[in-house]
C-alpha cells in the first residue's frame, strides 16, 4: 500500500538524524525554536541582485541542509525537500550600525518552525547604492560555525561565477548531513 504525501512533503526524502540533532529535539518544546546562528557579509561596490539570486539557488541545490526540515517523531527524522526558489528579503536601512544591529537581533529572535523548510532566511540590507549587507540566519539544527564558513566560501564563488557567466570552480559535495548521521549510527553498532 502506498502513502500519499501531503503537498508540502511531495518529493521529499527522510533520513536519520545525527545524535546531536536528536538531543536537540529532546530539549526543544513544541515545534518552534530560535536557536539560531547568524552571519552578516559586507558587500561593497557594484552589486548584481540577479547573480545573487542565481548563486543562492545553486547553493540550495548543492547543500541538502538548506532544504531540510524535521519530522519531530518519534523517531525524529531529517526531511530533505527538493530545491525550491529562495526568497531574499530586501531591507533598506540608514547607514547606522544601531539599525543594522537591531535587525540582526530581531532576526535571531524570530523562531523557525522546525517542520517547515527552509530553516534559514536571507535579508539583503541596502545601506547605500553600492553598500549592502547580506544577513543569513540559520537554525543550529542545520548549520554550525564551520558550515557558515563553508557556505560563505561557496556563495562567493557561485556569485562570482554568476556575474561572469562561467561555471563555478567548486569541488562536488560528498558529505551531506544524512551521511554524517548514517556514519554515526554505523560507528556505534
Amino acid at each position: 500500500m502506498s502513502t500519499i504525501q501531503p503537498p508540502h512533503l511531495a518529493g521529499t526524502a527522510r533520513h536519520e538524524v545525527t545524535y546531536l540533532q536528536e538531543e536537540w529535539r529532546a530539549a526543544i518544546r513544541g515545534n518552534k525554536s530560535n536557536d539560531s546562528l547568524a552571519a552578516a557579509w559586507d558587500l561593497e561596490g557594484p552589486f548584481d541582485p540577479d547573480a545573487l539570486q542565481a548563486a543562492v539557488a545553486a547553493l540550495v541545490d548543492r547543500y541538502e541542509s538548506l532544504r531540510t526540515a524535521f519530522d519531530l517523531g518519534p523517531p525524529v527524522r531529517q526531511v530533505v525537500h527538493p530545491a525550491a526558489p529562495v526568497e531574499i528579503t530586501n531591507v533598506s536601512l540608514p547607514r547606522d550600525s544601531t539599525a543594522l544591529q537591531a535587525l540582526i537581533v530581531a532576526e535571531m529572535a524570530a523562531p523557525f518552525e522546525l517542520t517547515r523548510s527552509p530553516l534559514w532566511r536571507l535579508r539583503l540590507v541596502r545601506l547605500a547604492p553600492e553598500h549592502h549587507v547580506l544577513l543569513m540566519v540559520a537554525h543550529h539544527l542545520i548549520c554550525d560555525g564551520y558550515s557558515f564558513a563553508l557556505l560563505e566560501f561557496d556563495l562567493v564563488e557561485l556569485y562570482r561565477a554568476a556575474v561572469n557567466q562561467q561555471p563555478a570552480r567548486l569541488p562536488p559535495v560528498t558529505m551531506q548531513p544524512r551521511h554524517v548521521a548514517a556514519h554515526e549510527r554505523q560507528s556505534r553498532q
